[in-house]
């Protein structure tokens, strides 16, 4: 049932039929799913304590994340709490229920056929199949940019990104290490999504697309094909992005009004990182950067967006999440191909979510929380946290050992050992030297039967496909350079694009 819930999480979180059918937008169906969640893992098969909720560094920051967020809020901790705890409890009810290989693979499956199903349904609101009225948004305010009436679809940008992790989930699922007859569905399955995100003419996502279609070929392979690869990239790759709609703009960006937008935007919440040690709130950056600026204007960044709204305590924790997930997929070693795969696909989401966060402010959003749930999942699987510890016999308490009878030991008559003839007729000498010593007790060996104390038989020891399971100083030294790295990014974007 646990499961159940969080495949029903997922539907939800992308095909939004509360937004688009009356009907089902009178049930709840939100709510219902998350009260599913929550009943279903407190009344599992596999009994839930409260140890379960911080079994991985990856549970650790995310709990650390959500706090900050409800301890930093410069208004009401409670209304900050009621806005942001469906996330927490995407993460927490996803990690709980992905309890094996199995469940992964499926839930990866699922989510790949959601993203199909959204490519799907915008490509059919342009040939007469308009089920969410967005035809008229696509050539009307987006003009001729494609996207989806539903509200975390309803711009381009937001459409394109989202379409991008499916390139690497349909390559390993259908390509890599897979029969012929699995290989055939690859271009089919593949069309409608890459057909969508051209149509939407994003160039994020364009770059996007770029870096995780070189993930998809470099990850995991011998480092001399990996350099080839990405001179290949940095040279003919990049020259072909050009070809694409909208790419040229990138030559001219001080010019580009929608890409001075958002400077604006990262230059006001640069500003705001440096002077508001706790930031301005959760989903505030729109209301501060209006009362400013006298125009709206969303973050446009994952990380602007977290940095503005919960300072640079908030970013590094974000960071934090982020850097967990990948050193679970960097250094893990997986131990059969389905492992392989599912380390691969998600490591190509990371990718694409990674870069992506540079262009999207895409910090909220379910997929999200449940993209590093299912990674902490794995990472639960692969240390073996997930495995059902074995009942040991209960040791006999004294009087128990005294009511039980004691058995004399059965004593046996003595074999006597067969005479040895001699060779070509040899005399038997009476001596015993070192050689007949070890023949009579070979011979005792191969008449005796053969007994095997279970004591002394070693138990094959646990093979762990991950022995991190704790942050500690250099992993905390690396979250802070990273977060110094990504400022230094941010800065040049504010002060030379």
């Amino acid at each position: 049932m646990d499961f159940a819930a969080v495949i029903l999480f997922l539907t939800l979180s992308y095909m939004r039929p509360h937004e688009w059918i009356p009907l089902v937008g009178s049930l709840r169906l939100a709510a219902f799913s998350l009260v599913l969640g929550m009943l279903a893992t407190l009344f599992r098969a596999r009994q839930f304590e409260l140890k379960d909720l911080a079994k991985t560094p990856h549970d650790t920051l995310v709990l650390l994340f959500f706090g900050w967020i409800i301890v930093s809020a410069p208004g009401s901790n409670i209304d900050t709490w009621k806005q942001t705890y469906a996330f927490l409890l995407y993460y927490l009810v996803t990690v709980q229920a992905l309890s094996n290989v199995d469940r992964i693979e499926r839930f990866i499956k699922w989510w790949a056929m959601m993203i199909i199903i959204v490519a799907g349904l915008a490509v059919m609101s342009e040939h007469g199949l308009d089920l969410m009225n967005s035809y008229e948004i696509t050539h009307g305010v987006m003009k001729d940019r494609l996207v989806l009436n539903v509200s975390i679809f309803n711009n381009p940008n937001a459409l394109g990104h989202s379409l991008v992790p499916v390139v690497g989930m349909l390559y390993f699922m259908c390509i890599w290490k897979r029969p012929i007859f699995s290989r055939i569905f690859f271009i089919p399955l593949l069309f409608l999504p890459l057909y969508a995100l051209y149509l939407t003419l994003s160039k994020g996502a364009f770059l996007s697309m770029f870096a995780t279609i070189l993930m998809i070929f470099t990850f995991g392979r011998h480092k001399l094909t990996q350099i080839t690869i990405l001179a290949l990239a940095c040279t003919a790759g990049w020259g072909a992005m050009h070809l694409l709609p909208r790419m040229n703009e990138l030559d001219k960006t001080s010019k580009d009004q929608a890409i001075q937008g958002r400077v604006a935007a990262f230059h006001f919440g640069y500003d705001i990182l440096h002077t508001k040690l706790r930031g301005i709130g959760y989903s505030k950056f729109q209301t501060e950067f209006e009362k400013v600026n006298h125009y709206s204007k969303a973050s446009h960044s994952s990380y602007v967006e977290v940095g503005t709204e919960f300072g640079r305590t908030g970013l590094i924790l974000y960071l934090g999440i982020l850097y967990c997930a990948m050193r679970t997929l960097v250094t893990c070693k997986t131990r059969s191909d389905d492992e392989e795969r599912i380390r691969r696909i998600l490591f190509c989401c990371m990718v694409a979510f990674i870069v992506s966060s540079w262009m999207v402010d895409f910090a909220f959003r379910a997929a999200f929380f449940m993209m590093i749930g299912a990674t902490a999942a794995f990472h639960r699987h692969l240390h073996g946290l997930n495995d059902v510890e074995e009942v040991k016999p209960m040791r006999p308490t004294p009087e128990i050992q005294r009511a039980i009878p004691v058995a004399e030991p059965i004593r046996e008559p003595v074999k006597i050992l067969p005479r040895w003839e001699p060779l070509f007729g040899a005399p038997v000498v009476a001596t015993a030297t070192a050689g007949s010593f070890a023949m009579t007790q070979a011979a005792v060996a191969a008449e005796a039967p053969t007994t095997i104390a279970v004591s002394a038989v070693a138990e094959e020891p646990l093979v762990l496909g991950i022995r991190w399971n704790k942050v500690g100083i250099i992993d905390i030294m690396l979250i802070v350079a990273w977060h110094f790295a990504w400022l230094r990014v941010w800065n040049y974007v504010v002060h030379h694009v």
